[in-house]
């Protein structure tokens, strides 16, 4: 808006690129804050995104083409032939590797190169330094050009503490606008713990039986390849043995036996029950699918009711998903997947890490629980922004749920070192909770 009031975007088109679960927020404010601007969604099958192509080559078009990353990497030969005036590109941090399809169709296929840019993203960084190198270089190829020699002068600044980090930190500060919550927003407070609990018997023959079985993988001799396959394993065996074929009751029914197995489940159960008759709300995140069902099975069998999305729901299914758990008290209707009427607003969202950690507002909740954790730190904290955001006006709870003793622990260790890495590389402070 403000570029097209002071005339400084070019007589094209912006383009705006985002996640798809985000189209949808992207269009709200947009009609809140800039009415007098028009935009077209560039979503759907190949027919509607080719009416959509027919509207920008029209003698009047939109102002903003909203686009989700899908689309854009199908069509971006046809897309580059419109002579844009600005680009966005939200949740930046997708961008992070250099080699990957979606940054050279960006920059290449796409010509964005070539087009003022802007890259809006919350975590700059996740793992490694060379994550940030490759936001800069997407920004500002001529001056950010040698990617080693970028890593090693940071890398090597922050362990002698030399003048090095800094120095790099005055280099991207110029072209790096940072936003916290805690210097431009009052917010409720946050507080956050993990909660421990030891693994059920059942739960500790799985893991002991799946450690005897791949010594060899977790010794010194082991590849990279075997070594998460039995990671995974046991992170599986910590969330519920029943994700194991042959570890649930035959002939299975539905039962507090689903309960009584996992440990964390178990402690799931005993949570909700205070929370519920509280009035909380809960988003509970996963990273596991197959575990969205057993968690969708449990509430069913406590008769609660919930919403669900994961990435397999179509755009259509997540905006109405989101709507139905955002939706004001009294509003009508209920998790209509919960199977209990009568309910005025879902109690619990149920949702995978990765498919529901971004660019979501799902304020109406005040309570996160992650049943199980990412090796990204980044990623579980944009999940939490999800509900500790503008517009939230009760205390938030964040709790993560650990199998004492297991690899989540170690899961646990490994992401704090991350996030400690990134604070330093990026000079900031933790947020005050």
């Amino acid at each position: 808006a403000h570029l097209r009031e002071s005339g400084g975007g070019g007589g094209g088109p912006f383009l705006v690129i985002a996640p798809l679960s985000t189209l949808s927020g992207w269009a709200l404010q947009l009609s809140s804050f800039c009415p007098a601007l028009s935009f077209l969604q560039y979503t759907g099958a190949a027919a509607d995104r080719a009416a959509a192509r027919r509207r920008l080559s029209a003698a009047s078009p939109p102002d903003i083409v909203l686009a989700s990353f899908e689309p854009v990497l199908a069509d971006a030969p046809e897309l580059r032939a419109v002579a844009w005036s600005f680009a966005v590109i939200d949740e930046a941090h997708r961008l992070k590797n250099r080699a990957s399809s979606l940054y050279r169709c960006l920059l290449d296929e796409l010509g964005l190169g070539g087009v003022p840019r802007l890259l809006l993203t919350g975590t700059p960084m996740q793992n490694r330094a060379g994550e940030l190198f490759s936001l800069l270089h997407f920004a500002a190829p001529s001056l950010f050009d040698d990617a080693g020699g970028f890593v090693t002068w940071l890398e090597e600044g922050l362990a002698t503490g030399g003048d090095g980090a800094a120095a790099a930190q005055r280099l991207w500060r110029p072209l790096m606008l940072r936003r916290r919550k805690a210097e431009h927003l009052s917010l409720p407070p946050k507080v956050e713990r993990s909660v421990r609990v030891p693994l059920r018997p059942l739960q500790r023959r799985w893991y002991r039986a799946l450690l005897e079985k791949n010594v060899s993988a977790l010794g010194p001799a082991s590849n990279a390849r075997s070594l998460v396959n039995v990671l995974a394993s046991l992170r599986k065996c910590c969330n519920h043995p029943y994700l194991f074929p042959g570890a649930e009751p035959e002939p299975f029914e539905e039962g507090e036996h689903i309960v009584a197995a996992s440990a964390k489940l178990l402690l799931l159960d005993r949570l909700l029950r205070k929370m519920k008759p509280r009035g909380d709300r809960v988003l509970l995140f996963c990273q596991s699918t197959q575990m969205l069902d057993v968690l969708q099975d449990y509430l069913h069998l406590r008769r609660w009711s919930y919403e669900r999305l994961d990435g397999s729901a179509r755009a259509e299914e997540r905006w109405a998903a989101v709507a139905s758990f955002q939706r004001q008290p009294g509003g009508g209707g209920g998790g209509g997947s919960s199977g209990s009427g009568g309910i005025t607003e879902p109690f619990v969202f149920l949702l995978s890490t990765r498919a529901g950690g971004l660019g979501l507002n799902l304020t109406a909740a005040n309570v996160v629980l992650f049943y199980d954790h990412d090796w990204n730190p980044q990623a579980d904290s944009q999940a939490t922004d999800r509900v500790h955001r503008l517009g939230q006006t009760r205390p938030v709870l964040v709790l993560r749920l650990v199998c004492a003793g297991t690899v989540e622990e170690v899961i646990l260790r490994r992401a704090h070192a991350k996030l400690l890495a990134s604070r330093g590389v990026l000079a900031e402070e933790e947020e005050e909770e």
